[in-house]
């Protein structure tokens, strides 16, 4: 029992452990509360590209948020280079960048004059999928195979025994209980 509860609380500080590293790996470029960043995303199209998304945040309640981004390699999903974009107070605004190769990418960003460059990994790569020959057999070693069909007068004796023991402890323990 005791047991259980241990590895039930290592499970929770281990899930929370995970979910903390998550939240703080995420590579964003943040300013304070009240004001306007970048989050990013990296992933994998089927065909092992990688795909950047950038979230243009602004969380500034009355006034629009401006961000320059300078597309560093890949196209972009809206066609062609971005230069600026304008996000409405308290919106979200989204680009994304597709067919990247594999490497560290760095998309700069300025997000109302102050730089928030973007620096992310894309590893996509197809699994590489490695054939074996079969395993190599010496020519001097012979396979420890049991013989089959061979004469099975011992284990025809030994299985009489048996049987017989058998019938004897059972007309022995009933004269006792007799």
């Amino acid at each position: 029992m005791r047991q259980r509860e241990q590895h039930r609380a290592r499970w929770a500080l281990g899930t929370v452990a995970f979910a903390a590293t998550v939240l703080f790996s995420m590579p964003s470029a943040h300013a304070e509360d009240g004001t306007a960043y970048v989050l990013s995303d990296v992933q994998c199209d089927p065909n092992f590209n990688g795909v950047l998304d950038l979230t243009l945040v602004n969380e500034q309640p009355s006034q629009p948020a401006m961000f320059v981004i300078s597309p560093a390699g890949g196209s972009v999903s809206s066609g062609g280079s971005v230069s600026s974009i304008s996000v409405a107070a308290a919106s979200v605004g989204a680009i994304t960048f597709t067919d990247l190769a594999d490497g560290m990418l760095v998309v700069p960003v300025s997000v109302n004059g102050v730089e928030s460059t973007v620096a992310v990994q894309v590893a996509c790569d197809a699994p590489e999928v490695a054939v074996l020959g079969p395993p190599e057999r010496s020519q001097s070693a012979a396979p420890f195979l049991p013989q089959t069909g061979s004469s099975s007068t011992g284990g025809l004796v030994i299985g009489s025994a048996l049987v017989a023991a058998g019938i004897a402890a059972s007309l022995v323990a009933r004269r006792r209980c007799s």
